[in-house]
């Protein structure tokens, strides 16, 4: 089970690394194309270290 769940982790680090670069940095443009809150995103960045 724990490979599956840092295989999840991996992915939803990438695709959060890739939008923010294409997005400029900008959190909400970034959280508003995932289909997140400003708030989702601003958690699932600390998460992964991408703050």
């Amino acid at each position: 089970m724990s490979d599956l769940r840092a295989a999840v982790d991996s992915y939803e680090k990438q695709i959060l690394s890739d939008t923010m670069a294409r997005c400029r940095f900008n959190q909400k443009i970034a959280a508003e194309a995932l289909g997140l809150s400003y708030d989702q995103i601003r958690h699932a960045l600390k998460k992964h270290g991408l703050n």
